[in-house]
């Protein structure tokens, strides 16, 4: 065989690796997915479409863990939530602009057994997460709110379930 040969693949190869998409959104043309690929330890994983295929984005973290939720603005910012997996269960919000890394958003500590499930990014610097926080005697239902200089934590009992983003045909606050 003569020249060079050239085909497509998959940012999840080789075969024996799994990967697990958990979200996926798009704006206009621009489409992202997140979740984890994994041969012993699960690795958060975020790639975009680029005519057709999927390519690898810059890790929001080198930790084991994964990414379960993402929401991108009209202007450009991916917000994302999910955990680290090192002696516990952290959860993990970045957010980032196109060609910037990834930004750590603070927030207040929401105690062992916290995870974030799902995220809405707004049009202005604000995001909403929610998730739970899971202990040995207590559960419930955690919402997170940025509102572009801080963020505040409420608890409420017993388990939140993610939410449709307004990006999926609900009434939205995007401008």
């Amino acid at each position: 065989m003569t020249g060079v040969q050239t085909c497509a693949l998959p940012i999840f190869s080789p075969p024996s690796i799994q990967a697990i998409a958990l979200d996926v959104d798009s704006v206009g043309a621009e489409a992202r997915l997140v979740g984890f690929v994994s041969e012993r330890r699960p690795r958060p994983i975020v790639a975009r479409l680029d005519n057709g295929i999927w390519k690898s984005m810059p890790e929001p973290f080198r930790d084991s863990g994964y990414i379960s939720s993402l929401d991108q603005t009209p202007s450009g910012e991916t917000w994302i939530v999910g955990t680290r997996l090192v002696d516990r269960a952290i959860p993990v919000a970045r957010r980032r602009t196109d060609g910037t890394p990834w930004a750590k958003l603070d927030y207040p500590p929401l105690g062992a057994g916290g995870v974030f499930t799902d995220v809405v990014a707004l049009h202005d610097g604000r995001a909403v997460a929610v998730g739970y926080i899971q202990s040995r005697d207590r559960q419930a239902g955690v919402i997170v709110r940025w509102d572009g200089d801080r963020a505040t934590v409420e608890t409420i009992g017993g388990r939140i379930e993610p939410v449709a983003s307004p990006t999926s045909g609900g009434p939205s606050d995007r401008k």
